[in-house]
């Protein structure tokens, strides 16, 4: 059995900039997932990629080779550095948006196995609106352009729960 690149942590740089450009044209953006399903690896490596980032700007030695050459070349592309809240919600809708086409819903479970962070997401803003409903503010930042965009991909502020 053969080494599989595929696999490998070390897969060239200039592969991983291949990879997350064939990304942006997909998705329009170049923030992919920390678990992305598609590709986990480069979800991993856009997050080690952006804390190397930051330990340079701390005056810290990075845990990966992150050079001046290579940093330009993620911006070209478009890659951020830091993610707002905002972008962190686009990301989420996308995961929203990939889950309703394969279940026909938006009703993540809580507990959903192939991404604990989209149904702990999906939780939080059932929450957020729910204390915007009592008159209260929320812990976090849901607008009412969110609440637009979530409603318009179907999205049910709560849920029913049935008796057995």
């Amino acid at each position: 059995m053969g080494f599989q690149w595929e696999c490998s942590k070390f897969l060239p740089f200039d592969l991983r900039i291949t990879k997350l450009q064939q990304f942006k044209e997909k998705h329009g953006h170049c923030n992919v997932p920390w678990k992305y399903e598609d590709d986990p690896s480069l979800g991993n490596w856009v997050s080690d990629m952006r804390y190397s980032y930051k330990q340079i700007r701390l005056g810290k030695t990075p845990r990966y080779n992150l050079t001046q050459a290579r940093i330009d070349k993620l911006e070209e592309i478009g890659f951020q550095w830091q993610l707002s809240k905002n972008l962190s919600f686009e990301v989420q809708m996308t995961k929203l948006q990939q889950f309703k086409e394969k279940q026909g819903h938006c009703n993540v479970p809580r507990r959903y196995e192939d991404d604990p962070s989209l149904g702990n997401w999906v939780a939080y803003m059932r929450q957020a609106y729910k204390q915007i409903q009592l008159d209260k503010k929320p812990r976090n930042s849901l607008t009412e352009a969110k609440i637009k965009q979530l409603e318009e991909m179907g999205f049910q502020w709560q849920l029913k729960k049935f008796r057995v």
